[in-house]
This record gives C-alpha cells, sequence and structure tokens, in this order.
C-alpha cells in the first residue's frame, strides 16, 4: 500500500522525488495558469513571490524583514526539494510570475512520525477568488500520498476564517488550539487553530 512506504523503502531508491510536470489548468476568469514544480531557474520570482505574500497579510509566520534568502540558496533550495523523496513544491504560475504555492513537508525525521507530514500554502492578494489554492490542495494532497504519507497537518490563524473553511472543505478538521501563538509587532496576540486529515 502507497500508505505504507517507510524510510527504509525511501532510501532503497523504491520512491522517486515528486516533481510534478507541468500542466496547464484554466482558471475562473479564463485566465491560463501553469501548474508545476519549480526550480532553481524560478529563484528571483519565487521570492518576489515570497516578498508580496509576506507583505500582503499578517496570517504568515514571517516578516518580510525577516526573509534574507539569496537568489543562490533559494535555487538550492528549490532544486533540493524538486529531488526530495519526502518534500514537495508545486507552483501556480500566471503569465511569467508565481501566482500561488503549496509545500508539503515531513513533521520531523523520524520513523515513529514518518507518516504525517504538513502542508502550507500561499497565493498573492490579486488572484484570490480564482480557487488556485483549490487546484494547488488537490495536487498537494494527491502528492504527499504517493510519496507514503498517510496524514497531512496544518497551523492557522484562528481568525483566518476564509481559509479554516477552506481547509475544512478538503476534510482537514480541528484537533487543537494554541493560544497565544503569535505575537504581532502591535503586541497583540493571535491563536492558532491545529488542523489534520487522514489520506
Amino acid at each position: 500500500m502507497i500508505g505504507c512506504i517507510n524510510k527504509r523503502e525511501r532510501r532503497e531508491g523504491k520512491v522517486k522525488s515528486m516533481r510534478v510536470k507541468e500542466k496547464d489548468i484554466i482558471l475562473k476568469n479564463n485566465l491560463k495558469c501553469k501548474i508545476r514544480t519549480p526550480e532553481s531557474k524560478d529563484s528571483k520570482i519565487f521570492i518576489d513571490h515570497l516578498m508580496k505574500i509576506l507583505s500582503e497579510t499578517d496570517f504568515m509566520l514571517t516578516y518580510p524583514e525577516e526573509f534574507t534568502t539569496t537568489l543562490e540558496e533559494e535555487g538550492k533550495m528549490l532544486e533540493e526539494t524538486a529531488d526530495s523523496e519526502n518534500k514537495a513544491m508545486i507552483t501556480a504560475f500566471i503569465n511569467g510570475i508565481v501566482a500561488g504555492n503549496v509545500s508539503v513537508y515531513p513533521i520531523r525525521d523520524r520513523e515513529k512520525v514518518s507518516h504525517r507530514a504538513s502542508i502550507g500554502i500561499g497565493v498573492v492578494q490579486k488572484f484570490w477568488g480564482l480557487e488556485i489554492a483549490k487546484h494547488l490542495i488537490t495536487m498537494a494532497l494527491d502528492t504527499a500520498r504517493k510519496m507514503g504519507y498517510s496524514q497531512i497537518e496544518l497551523g492557522v490563524f484562528k481568525d483566518n476564517h476564509k481559509a479554516i473553511k477552506l481547509y475544512e472543505e478538503f476534510a482537514f478538521v480541528k484537533c487543537g488550539e494554541v493560544p497565544n501563538a503569535f505575537k504581532l509587532k502591535d503586541g497583540t496576540y493571535r491563536d492558532e487553530i491545529l488542523m489534520y486529515r487522514n489520506l
């Protein structure tokens, strides 16, 4: 069963990297969107994307000024992830820019939790409402399943009601809450909702 793949099988090469080949999709407004695994050649537009989404909302973990990754470092990370057997990134491109991205990462590098992965997603604000997130999450869940994960987890700001509703549409359920998980620059705190779903 694909859900029972373990670290030994990954080491023995029975599980290959999960590069997503380029796929064209048509969004709600008839915009063409290309979805694929990002590579080192995408470093510049990927950094631009990250800086954009970090500056658009407080619902991300990082402030823009905290993101100091260089082009070289970003390129190396993108390639390592693309070649990984237990990590994946899937990106939506519109007119040569990154419109959204989803990542799948192991919770920890330990056998007892090798069935668990976390998921994170970000979409540029001007592309909200076009169902990019839905396409990315669908592909991320399928990719995670193929990598052998049987449980996907995430954390979300408690007041990010739109995101919580989206995750619930994909059968994620709330399983906990962390009070005062985030402290913003203005001194206010936000709670975090923990969610998971089985694959």
